[in-house]
Order: C-alpha cells, then sequence, then structure tokens
C-alpha cells in the first residue's frame, strides 16, 4: 500500500473513531437529565394563577378543605413546558423524551381572600429522566389526585418489569402533611404474580398480600410497624422508591 492510500486509511479510521466515541458519548448523555433549577413560588397571592411560574402549567388541580376551617384549598400539580428539557435520542427518529419536572403545592384559603402557600414539594413525584422512565402522572398506568374526607390523596403510575400503583394519604396535622395510609398493588407482567402492601400508620398495622391474576389465593399476612412519628410528605423523597417497610424489624403475624 503506497503512502497515500495508508495516510488516506489511516484519515477515515480516526474519523470513525472519533464518530463511534462522540455517538457512545451522546448516547450516555440521555442517562442524565439536563439539571433543572426549580423557580420559587410566593409565599401569599390573591388567585391560585399568581403561584404558577411562568414557563410552567397547571397539570392537575384538587379542591377542597384540608386544613378544617371550612373554606376550599387548592393542591396542584404543576409541570414544566421548558422546550430545552425535552431531549431527544440521539440516532432516533422517536419523539424526545420530556423531562420537565413537577411540582406539589398546597395552598390554603385565607380569611381575607387569596391563598398561603403551606407546601412546595419537588421529589414524591419522581421526574422522568430517560426514555426507560415512565412518566408517573400521564404514562401507562393510571394516577390519581383528590382531596376527599380532609386528605390528600396521590397515586402514581408505574410500569416496567412490573405494573404497580403506589397511593398516599396525607392528613394536615401539627403543620405539616403527614402520611396516614399507604398502599401499593403490583402485577409482574412475565409470572402474573401480584403483591399488595396496605399501611394504616394511625395503627401501625400492615397487611401484606400475595397471589397470581389466575386465581384468588392470596397469601395474606400481617405486620405492625414499630412505634414512631407519622411521616412527613417532605420526608419521604422519590413516591416510587419509598418502602414503608424498610426499617421495619418488628413484625408480628
Amino acid at each position: 500500500m503506497n503512502s497515500g492510500a495508508a495516510d488516506s486509511v489511516g484519515a477515515g479510521l480516526m474519523a470513525s473513531l472519533l464518530w463511534i466515541g462522540l455517538a457512545a458519548a451522546a448516547a450516555s448523555d440521555i442517562n442524565q437529565a439536563p439539571p433543572v433549577r426549580y423557580p420559587s413560588l410566593p409565599a401569599a397571592a390573591a388567585a391560585v394563577a399568581d403561584f404558577v411560574p411562568a414557563g410552567w402549567r397547571i397539570e392537575r388541580q384538587a379542591r377542597g378543605d384540608l386544613n378544617g376551617d371550612g373554606r376550599v384549598d387548592r393542591a396542584l400539580i404543576l409541570h414544566d413546558d421548558d422546550p430545552a428539557l425535552r431531549v431527544r435520542m440521539p440516532f432516533d427518529d422517536s419523539p424526545p423524551v420530556d423531562t420537565n419536572p413537577r411540582m406539589l403545592v398546597v395552598l390554603f384559603a385565607r380569611t381575607d381572600g387569596g391563598f398561603r402557600c403551606v407546601l412546595v414539594n419537588h421529589t414524591l413525584i419522581p421526574r422522568v429522566e430517560n426514555d426507560r422512565d415512565n412518566d408517573p402522572i400521564d404514562g401507562v398506568v393510571a394516577s390519581d389526585f383528590a382531596i376527599a374526607d380532609g386528605t390528600l390523596q396521590i397515586a402514581l403510575g408505574g410500569f416496567g418489569a412490573e405494573i404497580f400503583q403506589p397511593a398516599f394519604t396525607f392528613r394536615w396535622i401539627a403543620g405539616a402533611f403527614r402520611l396516614i395510609a399507604y398502599q401499593s398493588m403490583a402485577v409482574h407482567r412475565m409470572d402474573g404474580s401480584t403483591r399488595e402492601v396496605h399501611v394504616d400508620y394511625t395503627t401501625r398495622r400492615v397487611e401484606l398480600r400475595h397471589g397470581t391474576v389466575s386465581d384468588d389465593k392470596d397469601t395474606v399476612r400481617h405486620r405492625r410497624l414499630p412505634p414512631g412519628p407519622l411521616p412527613t410528605l417532605q420526608a419521604i423523597g422519590d413516591g416510587f422508591g419509598f418502602d414503608p417497610l424498610a426499617e421495619d424489624n418488628d413484625a408480628t403475624h
């Protein structure tokens, strides 16, 4: 091979290696969603719309009395709508992955009109960060959001190896939203096995169910959580990652 041909081959090889390196880097970037700066919300304002930052929208809204004063409070799921946070998969014609985050916000109605903000949470509703994540609010599995019987209720929809739905019920107690009930239901997509977890935090009672979709012969066990304070909404973190039994070593049948 003459030197000109060798130089040409070498240049082509270097270009190929560079392209592969860039492709690998681009492919790995999707696994780290772009950073987010959460805006601050006012402590009080005249209207619900005043609590919605520019570029965000109200995705869900629930109404009801959450603090027992007879006035209609609001619970909001706010969703960012930044085009820069819709990430296109490298070398893929599929739609961009919407990694825009959400905020859970609660507003108490004031006696003199308007609202005061008592909760802003960035973590309970997990952010979609790559094309493998299921959207917890608007994904394959149904979600739910409501104010009922003086409680704030939110269920997230999960889809992966299992179809699952963790559901949380919070009550305003001693200046914070505290978890009074939790349940999670899951069905494994391959073998059809089912599992349910029901926790009543006011009695510390836990019910665990395991079965299959092919019959109704569930195995049921009962436990009790050790004594402790009711978890606050702010302390729960990622709603998909929450495990009420993670630190429970005191089981009764």
